[in-house]
């Protein structure tokens, strides 16, 4: 059963991870304690070659934990041991259902089971008895707005709003917000000193030093009419917060897309891109269909200026790939993780059919660049044709993607910021054409800047377009001009569009 210490008046918001830790371990036959802490010792330091052997070893002595389990997974993902991956995949899937049928999910994180491929009907009921079960609902209230004051209070609240897609893009939009109608306020998950992007609000309210009672304190105290939970599953999101009732209109967005788990909010907001039309992920929530993601235009890391591709300047030179050659560089610079036999399938094919390129990706956990060469000389790539680059501050980051001749996007959970910072270097975006909500995010961001041609229907289309692109100089040229010259996505109509919806809620 959960613990009833689930969620309790005085765990600590930036403890959260650690809370759910002890509870789980509580919950454990005694012989699986020593190694289940060495386990997760090694996953925390980003060891997770031993990890994986060490989740491996008690899953095989009988452990049910799917919170293991699904680090064990995310292990796999991380060092690309693919193999591996398959041949546990559905005994993962099945101790994940188990949990959720029995008691929720007691300490699984949500980007664990998001990599589980699970179908969206499934993923929704393990989101919401997760939520259930570890954050019970509060109180439900009306569509009244809950004072007197002159302005309606909105509030945002995010883990981030520094860098990552949901939340670091934000600033444009918080300021944009008409201040005859609204006050802005950011609640943010982190220091006490306001992040970049909070700074645009009228007010900076930090909640991630508090208790949960202090926190729910605040917010009672604060009052929001309305609560927009920009955190989704993101590092156990805010479903403490945003599953109970703590505003009139209550909203889910920006973060990874299918359902939130979330029981008392009211709205989803999403876009024709990112929902493909389906309603069935949420088969509860209400859907508003407004164009979100990104919800403003992009910030490359230090700017101070919006995005706009046509201000963008690319570096020359011909040291593209670290060496004094022409070689055509592409990049796929999302995180290890992200990388499925699918993707680096269609990458290795691309290669394959251009001689000249070469293919730039994230550095990764020990044996990870290794286990990638090996795949790669199998299919007959020189393992030299694979570039392996390390995490470099913003600047340097950001002055490598505009050496890049394509930006390749990922299949899991999408590219985010990777894509936003490759446009705003001016690099052409090839989307994958992903077929679930957490996939799209740059099929979403390059329908909205008008380069709707970058998102290819099929993985073999994708795979020929990069492949024509490489070969074909006027195409190369066309594709350049149109990211350079593509449109802005200014804060406006989305905060107009939200202003619309919070004047037809509250029948103002």
């Amino acid at each position: 059963m959960i613990d009833e210490s689930a969620g309790r008046a005085d765990d600590r918001v930036s403890a959260w991870s650690a809370q759910l830790h002890e509870r789980r371990m509580r919950t454990q036959a005694a012989r699986h304690l020593p190694l289940l802490g060495m386990a997760d010792k090694a996953f925390a330091s980003r060891r997770f070659a031993d990890a994986r052997d060490l989740y491996l070893s008690l899953l095989q002595d009988g452990l049910t934990d799917g919170d293991a389990a699904c680090r064990l997974l995310h292990c796999a993902d991380w060092l690309a041991d693919w193999d591996m991956r398959d041949r546990i995949r559905d005994q993962v899937i099945d101790l994940v259902r188990g949990e959720a049928r029995r008691d929720g999910i007691p300490g699984t994180e949500p980007l664990a089971f998001l990599s589980l491929d699970l179908d969206p009907v499934t993923l929704l009921a393990v989101s919401r008895t997760r939520a259930a079960g570890l954050f019970p609902c509060g109180s439900e209230g009306g569509r009244a707005i809950g004072s007197q004051r002159r302005r309606m209070r909105v509030g945002y609240l995010s883990i981030d709003f520094r860098s990552h897609s949901s939340g670091g893009h934000l600033g444009l939009l918080l300021a944009a917000h008409d201040r005859d109608l609204v006050e802005v306020v950011a609640y943010g998950l982190e220091g006490e000193e306001p992040p970049p992007d909070a700074l645009a609000a009228d007010r900076y309210v930090a909640l991630g030093n508090h208790t949960i009672a202090a926190a729910l304190e605040v917010l009672d105290q604060e009052a929001p009419d309305v609560l927009i939970d920009t955190t989704r599953h993101l590092r156990n999101g805010a479903a403490w917060l945003a599953n109970r009732r703590l505003a009139p209109l209550q909203i889910s967005a920006w973060g990874y897309g299918g359902s939130s788990g979330n029981a008392s909010m009211d709205l989803l907001l999403t876009d024709p891109v990112l929902s493909g039309g389906s309603r069935a992920v949420e088969a509860v929530e209400a859907v508003r269909e407004i164009a979100c993601y990104p919800a403003v235009e992009p910030l490359g890391p230090g700017s101070a200026a919006p995005f706009s591709p046509r201000t963008a300047l690319r570096q020359n030179g011909n040291q593209k790939n670290g060496r004094n050659d022409d070689a055509l560089v592409l990049g796929a610079l999302c995180s290890p993780y992200k990388i499925d036999p699918a993707v680096f399938g269609a990458w290795l094919d691309i290669l394959a059919a251009v001689p000249e390129a070469v293919l730039w990706l994230a550095d990764g956990p020990e044996g990870f660049a290794d286990r990638l060469r090996r795949v790669a000389q199998h299919r007959g790539i020189a393992a030299r044709r694979l570039i392996f680059l390390p995490t470099v501050p913003p600047a340097a980051h950001l002055a490598r993607l505009s050496r890049i001749d394509l930006f390749l996007d990922n299949s899991r959970l999408g590219g985010g910021r990777g894509v936003f910072d490759a446009l705003a270097c001016g690099r052409p975006v090839l989307a994958w054409p992903g077929g679930d909500m957490r996939d799209r995010s740059a099929a979403s961001l390059l329908h909205a800047v008008g380069l709707g041609a970058l998102v290819p229907p099929d993985v073999p289309t994708y795979t020929r377009q990069a492949i024509v692109f490489c070969r074909d100089e006027a195409m190369r040229a066309r594709w350049e001009e149109a990211t350079a010259s593509a449109k802005g996505i200014g804060p406006e109509p989305i905060v107009r569009a939200l202003e619309e919806l919070f004047r037809e809620w509250f029948e103002l």
